[in-house]
Protein backbone atom coordinates (compact mmCIF):
# COMPACT_ATOMS: atom_id res chain seq x y z
CA UNK A 1 0.00 0.00 0.00
CA UNK A 2 1.42 3.64 -0.78
CA UNK A 3 0.50 6.75 0.87
CA UNK A 4 0.74 9.88 -1.37
CA UNK A 5 1.74 12.67 0.57
CA UNK A 6 0.65 15.77 -1.25
CA UNK A 7 2.29 19.03 -0.28
CA UNK A 8 1.29 22.45 -1.07
CA UNK A 9 2.50 25.96 -0.24
CA UNK A 10 -0.01 29.11 -0.28
CA UNK A 11 1.27 32.17 -1.39
CA UNK A 12 -0.60 35.29 -0.19
CA UNK A 13 -0.40 38.80 -1.11
CA UNK A 14 -2.34 41.11 0.93
CA UNK A 15 -4.04 44.17 -1.07
CA UNK A 16 -2.88 48.05 0.60
CA UNK A 17 -4.15 50.92 -0.66
CA UNK A 18 -2.22 53.45 -2.61
CA UNK A 19 -0.74 56.00 -0.49
CA UNK A 20 2.49 58.18 -1.33
CA UNK A 21 5.29 56.25 0.66
CA UNK A 22 7.77 58.85 1.07
CA UNK A 23 10.72 58.71 -1.78
CA UNK A 24 13.72 58.62 0.59
CA UNK A 25 11.81 55.02 2.28
CA UNK A 26 11.00 53.69 -1.39
CA UNK A 27 14.52 54.41 -2.48
CA UNK A 28 15.86 52.39 0.61
CA UNK A 29 13.23 49.60 0.28
CA UNK A 30 14.22 49.28 -3.50
CA UNK A 31 18.03 48.98 -3.83
CA UNK A 32 19.66 47.80 -6.45
CA UNK A 33 15.97 47.33 -8.07
CA UNK A 34 15.89 47.85 -12.14
CA UNK A 35 13.52 47.25 -14.81
CA UNK A 36 9.69 46.73 -14.63
CA UNK A 37 9.55 46.97 -10.81
CA UNK A 38 11.66 50.08 -10.47
CA UNK A 39 9.07 51.20 -13.22
CA UNK A 40 5.98 50.52 -11.22
CA UNK A 41 8.17 52.01 -8.30
CA UNK A 42 9.03 55.28 -9.59
CA UNK A 43 5.92 57.65 -8.34
CA UNK A 44 6.55 55.79 -5.09
CA UNK A 45 2.83 54.49 -5.32
CA UNK A 46 1.70 50.75 -5.95
CA UNK A 47 -1.84 50.47 -7.14
CA UNK A 48 -3.54 47.63 -6.70
CA UNK A 49 -3.42 47.15 -10.84
CA UNK A 50 0.35 47.57 -10.68
CA UNK A 51 0.49 44.64 -7.33
CA UNK A 52 -1.63 42.59 -9.53
CA UNK A 53 0.52 42.78 -12.52
CA UNK A 54 3.87 42.59 -10.43
CA UNK A 55 1.95 38.87 -8.97
CA UNK A 56 0.53 37.38 -12.56
CA UNK A 57 4.48 37.88 -13.53
CA UNK A 58 5.82 35.87 -10.95
CA UNK A 59 2.67 33.24 -11.46
CA UNK A 60 3.71 33.53 -15.22
CA UNK A 61 7.60 32.57 -14.34
CA UNK A 62 6.46 29.71 -12.18
CA UNK A 63 4.18 28.62 -14.74
CA UNK A 64 7.72 28.97 -17.09
CA UNK A 65 10.15 26.84 -14.87
CA UNK A 66 7.38 24.26 -14.52
CA UNK A 67 5.77 25.07 -11.18
CA UNK A 68 1.95 24.20 -10.90
CA UNK A 69 0.10 27.13 -9.69
CA UNK A 70 -3.40 27.31 -8.82
CA UNK A 71 -5.09 30.70 -10.77
CA UNK A 72 -5.01 33.37 -8.46
CA UNK A 73 -8.42 34.61 -5.96
CA UNK A 74 -9.40 37.71 -4.35
CA UNK A 75 -10.05 36.89 -1.07
CA UNK A 76 -11.40 39.73 0.46
CA UNK A 77 -8.02 41.64 0.90
CA UNK A 78 -5.94 39.14 -0.32
CA UNK A 79 -4.97 37.71 -3.51
CA UNK A 80 -3.37 34.31 -3.14
CA UNK A 81 -2.77 31.31 -5.19
CA UNK A 82 -0.84 27.56 -4.43
CA UNK A 83 1.88 26.09 -5.76
CA UNK A 84 2.39 22.38 -5.39
CA UNK A 85 0.65 19.46 -4.91
CA UNK A 86 4.32 17.45 -4.31
CA UNK A 87 4.79 13.86 -3.46
CA UNK A 88 7.78 14.91 -1.33
CA UNK A 89 9.34 17.23 1.07
CA UNK A 90 12.15 18.24 -1.61
CA UNK A 91 9.49 18.42 -4.23
CA UNK A 92 7.92 21.57 -2.54
CA UNK A 93 11.32 22.62 -1.04
CA UNK A 94 12.64 22.98 -4.93
CA UNK A 95 8.83 24.32 -6.08
CA UNK A 96 9.82 27.39 -3.18
CA UNK A 97 13.30 27.44 -4.05
CA UNK A 98 11.23 28.47 -7.37
CA UNK A 99 9.17 30.86 -6.08
CA UNK A 100 11.77 32.93 -4.28
CA UNK A 101 13.87 33.73 -7.02
CA UNK A 102 9.94 34.60 -9.23
CA UNK A 103 9.37 36.17 -6.88
CA UNK A 104 13.02 38.27 -6.30
CA UNK A 105 12.76 38.91 -9.74
CA UNK A 106 9.06 40.20 -10.57
CA UNK A 107 7.22 41.41 -7.39
CA UNK A 108 10.00 41.19 -3.93
CA UNK A 109 10.68 45.04 -3.98
CA UNK A 110 7.24 45.78 -5.45
CA UNK A 111 5.89 43.77 -2.05
CA UNK A 112 8.24 45.57 0.55
CA UNK A 113 6.64 49.35 -0.82
CA UNK A 114 3.20 47.85 -1.34
CA UNK A 115 3.39 46.57 2.42
CA UNK A 116 4.91 49.90 3.58
CA UNK A 117 1.54 51.81 2.12
CA UNK A 118 -0.74 51.98 5.50
CA UNK A 119 -3.91 52.75 5.97
CA UNK A 120 -2.75 54.65 9.49
CA UNK A 121 -4.74 57.40 8.46
CA UNK A 122 -8.75 57.52 7.90
CA UNK A 123 -10.05 58.44 4.06
CA UNK A 124 -11.74 61.65 4.82
CA UNK A 125 -15.61 62.32 3.88
CA UNK A 126 -14.87 63.40 0.64
CA UNK A 127 -13.17 60.28 -0.69
CA UNK A 128 -15.58 58.04 1.50
CA UNK A 129 -18.08 59.93 -0.61
CA UNK A 130 -16.20 59.96 -4.13
CA UNK A 131 -16.17 56.09 -3.44
CA UNK A 132 -19.81 55.69 -2.98
CA UNK A 133 -20.11 57.48 -6.39
CA UNK A 134 -17.84 55.52 -8.28
CA UNK A 135 -19.86 52.59 -6.76
CA UNK A 136 -23.02 54.17 -7.70
CA UNK A 137 -21.61 54.35 -11.62
CA UNK A 138 -20.00 51.34 -11.90
CA UNK A 139 -22.87 49.43 -10.05
CA UNK A 140 -26.42 51.08 -11.73
CA UNK A 141 -27.02 51.55 -8.19
CA UNK A 142 -29.91 54.53 -7.74
CA UNK A 143 -27.83 56.20 -5.30
CA UNK A 144 -24.48 56.45 -3.48
CA UNK A 145 -25.53 54.10 -0.30
CA UNK A 146 -23.78 51.07 0.49
CA UNK A 147 -27.61 49.38 0.19
CA UNK A 148 -28.22 50.57 -3.24
CA UNK A 149 -25.03 49.50 -4.51
CA UNK A 150 -25.08 46.05 -3.12
CA UNK A 151 -28.61 46.11 -4.45
CA UNK A 152 -27.50 46.75 -8.05
CA UNK A 153 -24.95 44.24 -7.93
CA UNK A 154 -26.91 41.42 -6.85
CA UNK A 155 -29.89 42.62 -9.83
CA UNK A 156 -27.33 42.59 -11.76
CA UNK A 157 -26.50 38.75 -12.07
CA UNK A 158 -22.91 39.07 -12.27
CA UNK A 159 -21.80 37.88 -9.15
CA UNK A 160 -18.21 39.64 -9.50
CA UNK A 161 -19.74 43.04 -10.49
CA UNK A 162 -19.46 44.00 -6.68
CA UNK A 163 -15.96 42.95 -5.85
CA UNK A 164 -14.74 44.45 -9.59
CA UNK A 165 -16.24 48.01 -8.37
CA UNK A 166 -15.25 47.79 -4.88
CA UNK A 167 -11.35 47.75 -5.94
CA UNK A 168 -11.67 50.05 -9.02
CA UNK A 169 -13.61 52.35 -6.81
CA UNK A 170 -11.42 52.10 -3.72
CA UNK A 171 -8.03 52.52 -6.46
CA UNK A 172 -9.49 55.69 -7.81
CA UNK A 173 -10.55 57.31 -4.91
CA UNK A 174 -7.44 56.74 -3.08
CA UNK A 175 -9.15 54.95 0.06
CA UNK A 176 -8.88 51.25 1.64
CA UNK A 177 -9.79 48.33 -0.16
CA UNK A 178 -10.13 46.15 2.35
Amino acid sequence: MTTALALASVAVVTAREAFRVDSGEVARLVTGVAGAQADVLADGIVTNDEYTATVMQTVACLVDLGVAVSQPQWNGSELRFTYGGYSTRAQLETAAAVYASCSAANQAAVDRVWRRQTTAERPDAEAIADYYELMKSCTGATEPTFRAVVAAAEASGDSSLLERCHLAAADEARIPAR
